[in-house]
């Protein structure tokens, strides 16, 4: 997968994870539907907030086999999951967070998923305008949204990587 310059501190953010760093490090991930990269954010939301839910947010979602967390390097309370060609990677509670990871299929539109994660996370996710760093995105339970799309060329697939943390966090204190 490759990633945006963004991703390893997005994702340093969220979690202790050592996420992909460089173009073609990481999982080799397989186009998603856009359905199920927004079933991932639906997974996620609430990990930070509420660690007891997580089970069935979860419910569906299978541990990622050794080639898909290949490039992940999670601490050892944090898990790696999968379903439909979306990869999650999580900690759960305040100093936790998550990750969804995914490469958009054909039919995959920017324009239309972040209407869809607004209606899910009860607030608007605007698109970033040209050439703009992702912005985080406070939500009403208490988390922070950052949405990393980079767009899709002649050759590569859209990758889509949704971080969910605390805004109470420390990494979030800290103006990561």
């Amino acid at each position: 997968m490759r990633s945006a310059p963004i991703l390893a501190s997005c994702a340093a953010a969220a979690l202790t994870v050592a996420a992909p760093a460089a173009a073609g490090d990481g999982p080799d991930l397989q186009p998603a539907p856009q359905a199920a990269i927004v079933a991932g954010a639906k997974a996620c939301l609430g990990t930070t907030v509420d660690p007891a839910g997580q089970a069935g947010r979860l419910a569906g979602w299978v541990s990622a086999t050794p080639e898909q967390r290949k490039g992940m390097n999670a601490d050892a309370d944090a898990d790696i999951v999968t379903r439909d060609n979306v990869l999650i990677v999580y900690k759960t509670g305040a100093g936790g967070g998550c990750v969804v990871m995914a490469k958009g299929d054909n039919a995959f539109d920017p324009a239309t998923l972040y209407p869809q994660i607004s209606a899910l996370v009860g607030v608007t996710v605007p698109p970033p305008t040209a050439d703009a760093k992702p912005t985080p995105v406070n939500l009403p339970n208490g988390e922070l949204l950052v949405p990393v799309i980079t767009p899709k060329t002649a050759t590569e697939a859209a990758n889509i990587i949704l971080v969910i943390a605390n805004s109470a966090g420390k990494f979030a204190k800290k103006g990561n």
